[in-house]
């Protein structure tokens, strides 16, 4: 157990020295979002995967967005950008939402994951303080064709937040915690690249 926590550190410590080499690239692709749902606003995370023209991509969770069409607001360190949920996928909890492009953030790639690109750094701003990101640190559990199961449990609010690859790759977004293991869910497999290959 001991030597499982130092490793996720030291490889923890890597991207972020690695993010600091290049601008705090990807960790600063990662953003807070607002959904209104009728009278109700909902929040959560989310991360910039692509951009074209003046527009941006942003991956979020199904749980977040709740349907296509819902306006959406995207806030990288205070810089606001509006747009709509784009899609929703209809049995993961993965989604995506198209704002006008923020400047001077760089879009993070998707990839799937597997065993082997793990530990895997999930990244959100919780419920109860979301003005600051935080990070957990978890090694492969499990993988279906919906969701990457890793050995740390989110911060409840990080929900839309990007999980990263060992090579700073979006691999799917924070879905969900277990109650009774340390156990994180990540919206993710091939059903992420689906939504995101429409």
């Amino acid at each position: 157990m001991g030597q499982q926590v130092i490793r996720s550190l030291i490889l923890f410590a890597a991207l972020l020295f690695a993010g600091v080499a290049s601008a705090a690239h990807p960790y600063d692709s990662a953003c807070r979002v607002s959904i209104e749902h009728g009278a109700r606003q909902v929040g959560g995370s989310g991360v910039l995967i692509a951009v074209e023209g003046e527009r941006g991509l942003v991956l979020t969770v199904k749980h977040v967005a709740l349907r296509a069409g819902n306006p959406a607001k995207c806030n990288w360190a205070g810089q606001v950008c509006l747009g709509q949920v784009l899609a929703v996928h209809p049995n993961a909890d993965v989604a995506l939402l198209v704002v006008t492009k923020p400047k001077n953030v760089r879009p993070v790639p998707i990839a799937r994951p597997s065993k082997e690109t793990g530990p895997f750094v999930l990244v959100g701003f919780p419920g109860y303080d979301r003005k600051t990101m935080r990070y957990q640190v978890g090694d492969f559990a499990g993988l279906s064709e919906k969701t990457l199961t890793v050995t740390c449990r989110p911060e409840k609010g990080m929900s839309g937040g990007p999980t990263f690859d060992r090579y700073g790759r979006v691999v799917g977004t924070v879905s969900a915690y277990s109650k009774f293991k340390q156990y994180g869910y990540v919206g993710s497999g091939d059903a992420l690249v689906e939504l995101v290959g429409q």
